[in-house]
């Protein structure tokens, strides 16, 4: 098990790379904190896997939006399935501005925040505010 706290999943490596050190650089996580896929459906599968373990506690993904194959809406849905106590809460992180996307999220109870791309260092303390609230 990965015993992650955090999971990025994004199609795009120079953003996951970005993410991942701007929240080590500015929020003091560690490296062993962070998962990243950049195949949501391996993040997935990664998830279902920490979750089935009774012993791991909750933890967070930022999530995109736009990616193939598996989007993030689909990513979603599939993480619906297993997540009924509710232990992985999803913060979106995406170029996305289409309100659309922001009214879908609202619609997913795991779904605590939406942020648009490209990270600073004022979107990863809004990042750490929404895990610690």
């Amino acid at each position: 098990m990965d015993n992650c706290k955090l999971f990025l999943i994004d199609d795009d490596s120079i953003s996951l790379i970005i993410t991942n050190k701007f929240l080590k650089r500015h929020q003091g996580f560690r490296e062993s904190d962070i998962c990243c896929y950049s195949k949501p459906e391996e993040g997935l599968e990664s998830v279902r896997k920490e979750l089935s373990d009774e012993n791991t506690n909750n933890f967070w993904i930022l999530l995109d939006v736009n990616m193939p194959i598996m989007n993030g809406w689909d990513f979603l849905d599939g993480l619906q399935e297993f997540n009924s106590e509710g232990r992985v809460k999803v913060i979106m992180l995406t170029s996305s501005i289409n309100d659309e996307d922001r009214d879908m999220a609202k619609s997913y109870a795991s779904v605590i925040g939406f942020l648009s791309k490209p990270i600073d260092e004022e979107k990863v303390k809004n990042v750490y505010e929404l895990i610690n609230s």
